[in-house]
């Protein structure tokens, strides 16, 4: 038969009492949980693409503003059709460009303000117009009309 344990009684502190590190085991947890880690993952990636998404529409409109030219003269606007007056656009008028035609024409936008609603009739798009109607008239130099 085996001898019984003995037992020792230690007089005074024992080596781990005066050096609390000494002795210590050393554990390494993880850092959260797997799902932990793929949500926050899955964070940085919204949020590095919003970033992106951001900067992107950011650079496209600052890079993509239109050609703005402000006019020096006077310009003849043409009436619009079954109108055989002429109207005047007074210099310093910013214009838009839009778009160049294969013709030799170009096409811009103007923009005014104006107090309250003029007197209009509304134009009711029909399936032809594809959902937009654009019914531009003619600018002129007053030279060249």
């Amino acid at each position: 038969m085996p001898d019984a344990p003995t037992y020792r009684e230690l007089q005074g502190k024992c080596a781990a009492q005066d050096n609390p590190l000494q002795g210590s085991l050393t554990v390494h947890l993880n850092q959260g949980s797997a799902m932990g880690r793929i949500i926050r993952r899955v964070c940085f990636a919204l949020l590095f693409t919003c970033f992106g998404a951001a900067l992107g529409l950011g650079l496209e409109h600052f890079l993509n503003r239109p050609e703005m030219l402000k006019t020096r003269q006077a310009l003849v606007i043409e009436g619009p059709l079954g109108d055989d007056r002429s109207y005047v656009l007074p210099p310093g008028t910013v214009l838009y460009f839009d778009r160049a035609f294969a013709e030799g024409h170009r096409l811009y936008h103007a923009y005014f303000y104006y107090h309250g609603e003029p007197e209009h009739d509304r134009v009711l798009l029909e399936p032809k117009h594809k959902g937009s109607l654009t019914v531009p008239t003619w600018l002129y130099g007053p030279e060249s009309r």
